[in-house]
């Protein structure tokens, strides 16, 4: 599973490139923050972190963007024994950006991809478990652009059966390519 999350990840990174508009210019984003657990996962698992990188790349009209992701994020369980789920994800997005790209603005997002919820028992003497999973998600944000770079701040909500979270992020955005 892991070879078709990186090759289909992949595949739709460098597909992407190809939808360029003449004035669009592809960026590079990481970013960070904590991840808050919500619903049946909320009643087990402790507030943790989360970490993406991906690439965003803005088509046809203006504010309209595609792109891929990364993400991997931690929580730790409210027991005392050390389990912990780990959450690696791929995801591709479409993004709505209003106003002027060399001012501050807001941006929404709608992404759809795979979650593995990687149960780790601690001390419990019980077995990891691994489960990939189809997950969606969407959110909001602002991103600010200084000295050629693009700082961000958003917030998400994140699904997949049993699994959901919002994850509140700020990260830096990286323009790759000529303008």
């Amino acid at each position: 599973m892991n070879r078709f999350v990186a090759g289909a990840l992949a595949g739709l990174m460098v597909g992407s490139l190809g939808a360029t508009t003449g004035s669009a210019q592809p960026s590079i984003y990481v970013g960070g923050g904590p991840s808050i657990p919500i619903g049946e996962y909320g009643d087990f698992a402790k507030t943790g972190w989360l970490a993406v990188a991906g690439l965003v790349v803005p088509v046809g009209p203006k504010g309209r963007s595609i792109g891929g992701e990364l993400m991997y994020g931690s929580n730790k369980h409210d027991d005392t024994s050390g389990d912990k789920t780990n959450l690696p994800g791929a995801f591709g997005f479409l993004q709505y950006r209003a106003g002027d790209p060399s001012r501050a603005g807001v941006y929404f997002f709608g992404q759809a991809g795979v979650l593995n919820h990687q149960y780790k028992p601690g001390g419990t003497g019980l077995s990891d478990e691994n489960e990939w999973g189809f997950s969606v998600g969407g959110g909001a944000g602002v991103d600010v652009p200084v000295g050629g770079v693009t700082i961000f701040v958003e917030g998400r909500v994140m699904t997949r059966s049993g699994t959901n979270f919002i994850p509140l992020m700020a990260g830096i955005g990286i323009p790759i390519g000529r303008r």
